[in-house]
C-alpha cells in the first residue's frame, strides 16, 4: 500500500475574513467570520478525504475524494447548493466566482450553484458537455 502525505493546505475567501484548512489527514479546519466559515455538525461530518477547497466570497465548496461536493457559508454566494445535490457526485473540478460556484463532472458536464445572477447556466447548458477545464472571474 503507497500512500501520499500532503501537506496542510490553507483556503480564504478574500472580503468575508474566513479561512479553511486541508489538514494531511485530509479534514477540513476552518475559521474567520461568523456565517461564513463556520461548519456546522451536518457539514463536518460530511468533510472527510477533501482534496481541495475553492471559495467564493463568502462561502466554501470542498471536493472530496470520492467525487462528492461539499459547500458551506452563505446561501445567496454558494453555501447552499441543495438545489443541485443530486448532481454533485462525480466532480472532478470545482471553481469559484465572487458568487457561486461550478463544477465538472467526470462525464463532462458543468453544475452550477450560488447567486442566481451568476450560477444560471440555462441559457448555455446545451453546449456545456465535453468540457475538459472552467475558470471562473470575480
Amino acid at each position: 500500500v503507497t500512500a501520499v502525505v500532503q501537506p496542510p493546505r490553507i483556503f480564504s475567501r478574500r472580503s468575508a475574513g474566513s479561512f479553511a484548512l486541508v489538514r494531511r489527514d485530509m479534514t477540513v479546519v476552518t475559521w474567520g467570520s461568523h456565517g461564513s466559515g463556520d461548519l456546522s455538525f451536518d457539514v463536518k461530518r460530511q468533510l472527510h478525504n477533501v482534496k481541495e477547497i475553492q471559495a467564493s466570497d463568502s462561502a466554501f465548496a470542498a471536493l472530496c475524494g470520492d467525487g462528492r461536493v461539499v459547500a458551506w457559508g452563505m446561501p445567496d454566494a454558494g453555501g447552499d447548493c441543495r438545489k443541485v445535490e443530486d448532481e454533485l457526485c462525480n466532480v472532478r473540478q470545482v471553481v469559484a466566482s465572487k458568487r457561486a460556484f461550478a463544477a465538472i463532472r467526470t462525464d463532462g458536464t458543468v453544475v452550477a450553484w450560488g447567486d442566481p445572477d451568476s450560477a444560471d447556466i440555462s441559457k448555455v447548458h446545451l453546449q456545456l458537455r465535453d468540457i475538459e477545464q472552467i475558470t471562473a472571474s470575480d
